[in-house]
């Protein structure tokens, strides 16, 4: 049984041009009544949870989750905490944008329990930050760094993206050099890549954005990997870099084909093969909870044994260790080598992926190619 939540917060001041997260603006009306209906989602899903251990990972994301007052994210961890049980030990994750914490709002969330903060930097240059749809600027960065720091965290991942019009190699390079002087625990690179109905995705489909190409990309990854592992961090997964210990667990439990909790509108949930989503809608999310005493949810998919293989497979290879074939035959009832031989034998070939005892991984090459490996197990 699960033991991981996940908590959406869909509030922001503005909706940056390339994310695709289900949110609206914030309104302090209607944040105190969604807040009320998520604790009575936990309340209504204890029994998803009836034989699992106390919550391992809890995770506040959005949306902006640092717009909440600390009161709010007090309540929401009471009274997870008064369901569930969460362990002492627990990684409780809060994402922030930088330019919405001051020292007295980050030290409330320590004391309501937040032990983790993602910081959601993105870039460090103010043009880029501005072409990206960002409130916050360069400066904010180093202030909310600073800021978590005095108020006792000791566990701060930062959030970059790559891939993005106008930041060439050697601004990519400066932008890790500045994150490096942070110093932060967690580092997660993610390549821009904006969906179709997102505003910055209808400008590319127009033409009056056009996006790096391929090779600039993948030279910009590599930089990445090469600078983050040179200065000690652990590459663990494609886009994320950790110092010893300090890899985000929460994510971990997706990667490894954990199940979890998902609370609020357009939360996901993956429990006993099942994954579904609660409806992407706050006000029919509120009707519901206030009408029903649940929210309105569809199924997305129901995994039978040969399905669940095939999403540990496509999850497990974002891990940098890879996926124990041995493991996977021994857990579930597929013919692996029947099923994923002839596919295995390709990527290899290929040099996408490669054999480490009973281990399957990608190569580096396969880093950056990981769709093209990803496909062959779909």
């Amino acid at each position: 049984m699960p033991a991981s939540i996940y908590v959406h917060i869909p509030f922001c001041v503005r909706k940056c041009r390339y994310c695709d997260f289900y949110s609206v603006s914030y309104h302090e009306e209607l944040v105190a009544r969604y807040v009320k209906c998520l604790c009575g989602e936990i309340e209504e899903r204890a029994q998803d949870l009836q034989q699992a251990e106390a919550v391992r990972t809890l995770y506040l994301g959005g949306g902006t989750p640092s717009l909440l007052d600390p009161a709010y994210v007090a309540t929401i961890i009471d009274k997870v905490g008064s369901v569930f049980g969460i362990l002492p030990e627990a990684e409780i994750t809060l994402e922030v944008n930088p330019g919405t914490v001051n020292l007295k709002k980050m030290a409330s969330y320590r004391h309501a329990g937040i032990n983790r903060v993602s910081l959601g930097v993105q870039s460090f240059f103010d043009d880029i930050l501005q072409w990206l749809g960002r409130l916050h600027s360069r400066q904010d960065v180093k202030t909310a760094f600073d800021v978590c720091l005095k108020a006792g965290f000791d566990n701060i991942s930062i959030d970059l993206i790559y891939g993005v019009p106008g930041q060439d190699l050697s601004r990519w390079r400066e932008g890790l050099d500045n994150a490096l002087a942070l110093n932060p625990q967690h580092v997660s690179a993610y390549l821009l890549q904006p969906e179709p109905e997102t505003p910055l995705g209808h400008l590319i489909a127009t033409g009056e954005v056009e996006l790096l190409s391929e090779e600039e990309e993948l030279a910009q990854y590599e930089l990445a990997v090469d600078v983050l592992t040179g200065a000690g961090y652990r590459h663990y997964e494609l886009s994320n870099f950790a110092r010893p210990r300090y890899e985000c667990c929460h994510n971990l439990n997706y990667w490894q084909g954990g199940q979890y909790l998902g609370i609020g509108a357009g939360a996901v949930s993956f429990l006993k093969l099942n994954r579904y989503q609660n409806d992407p809608n706050v006000d029919a999310y509120i009707q519901s909870l206030s009408v029903a005493n649940q929210p309105p949810r569809s199924m997305l998919e129901c995994l039978n044994e040969e399905g669940i293989v095939r999403d540990r497979i496509v999850l497990g290879l974002r891990l940098i260790d890879g996926i124990d074939v041995e493991e996977l035959k021994r857990s579930y009832e597929v013919d692996f080598s029947l099923l994923f031989g002839s596919s295995v034998d390709r990527l290899i070939e290929l040099g996408l992926i490669k054999r480490k005892g009973s281990k399957l991984c990608l190569s580096r090459k396969g880093y950056f190619l990981s769709n093209e490996v990803f496909r062959e197990f779909l």
